[in-house]
């Protein structure tokens, strides 16, 4: 006999980013990520909400039941200071942002992936892009164009968030090996970049990412760049 059971069907990538343009288009912050059945989930972060729980429980905000490697209460978003954070609630298996596991409360930027078990959750804010790419235009105006050998060094940075926006920047020693650079010489080059655009006091993944998301978004380069 065949089976005529009625399966769920993962929406289409087409879809899928026709709702987070929706999404977008409401000015809330939001997270988004693929339920049981590769469905996208879309959750606006109500501006008046000040925390959210993340687990495998029924009773928390979002619940990623399927997913055997998250506690029953896994994490916390919470705003702070008009942004929002996340906090591991001593989960079995931590909490990570872009591959960084959390240690301590951690500031959350536009596009940062949440990972929690297996499952990733991004969370988007375009109006903390637009605050960020305000204070790079004021602090450009302040300081002398890059060097070549800086650009070479953004560039390697930026390369693998080309194609993948979710992706991670390129490590110091990925970036070393392709503009033939030493270690040293690329982190003393990048930690100018942090300087000069305000990112010195993000923990390194947060400003690494922050960094290259930046320089993708405020012109500094183009398609045609790599």
């Amino acid at each position: 006999m065949p089976d005529t059971t009625e399966h769920p069907q993962p929406t289409s990538d087409a879809a899928d980013l026709k709702a987070r343009i929706e999404a977008e288009r409401t000015g809330q912050a939001f997270v988004y990520y693929k339920d049981a059945d590769a469905r996208q989930q879309i959750l606006l972060l109500d501006p008046g909400a000040e925390r959210l729980s993340v687990g495998r429980r029924g009773d928390q905000d979002i619940v990623l039941a399927w997913d055997k490697q998250v506690s029953r209460a896994h994490a916390l978003l919470e705003k702070r200071g008009g942004d929002w954070t996340l906090v591991d609630e001593l989960s079995q298996n931590g909490s990570y942002v872009n591959g960084d596991r959390v240690n301590k409360r951690t500031r959350l930027a536009h596009k940062d992936v949440m990972c929690f078990g297996t499952t990733r959750i991004t969370f988007e804010d375009r109006a903390s892009t637009e605050q960020i790419d305000s204070t790079a235009r004021s602090s450009e105006e302040t300081w002398a164009p890059m060097t070549p050998r800086d650009r070479d060094v953004l560039r390697a940075l930026c390369r693998p968030l080309v194609d993948d926006s979710s992706g991670l920047p390129a490590s110091n020693e990925e970036i070393a090996a392709e503009v033939a650079l030493s270690v040293d010489s690329v982190k003393s080059r990048l930690r100018a970049q942090y300087e000069r655009y305000g990112l010195v006091d993000l923990r390194q993944g947060e400003k690494r990412t922050r960094l290259a998301r930046l320089l993708l978004s405020n012109g500094t380069f183009k398609p045609h760049d790599f």
